[in-house]
């Protein structure tokens, strides 16, 4: 009788070959954060926390962070904070089929450039 021999299971580390964006960021894991929890961190602690939790989380597994619904300066200082990489939003642009003139952007920084 032969005896069969299990195959050793593949085993990755962090740093395994995940594709990488240019910023050394997760190209394959995206983090998108809701607009609810956004806009209650600027007033609820409790949020803050979510949102912070969130990101630190994703800091550590390498992934891409981006928080929906930034309409107003207040809340983009707070994602920008918080060491989101993308928003989006009013702030930024109303939906539109075409991109928006990129010099209203100039004074909010590197998080809201379009690239």
């Amino acid at each position: 009788m032969q005896e069969e021999t299990q195959p050793k299971p593949q085993t990755r580390t962090r740093h395994s070959s995940r594709p990488m964006n240019g910023d050394g960021r997760n190209a394959s894991i995206r983090v998108k954060i809701d607009r609810a929890v956004v806009a209650k961190g600027l007033t609820d602690p409790t949020a803050r926390g979510v949102l912070s939790g969130i990101t630190a989380i994703a800091r550590e597994t390498a992934a891409y962070v981006i928080a929906e619904g930034i309409e107003n300066v207040e809340m983009f200082d707070l994602v920008r904070q918080m060491g989101v990489q993308g928003v989006q939003g009013y702030l930024l642009g109303r939906p539109s089929e075409t991109l928006p003139d990129t010099s209203a952007l100039e004074g909010l920084g590197p998080l809201a450039q379009i690239s």
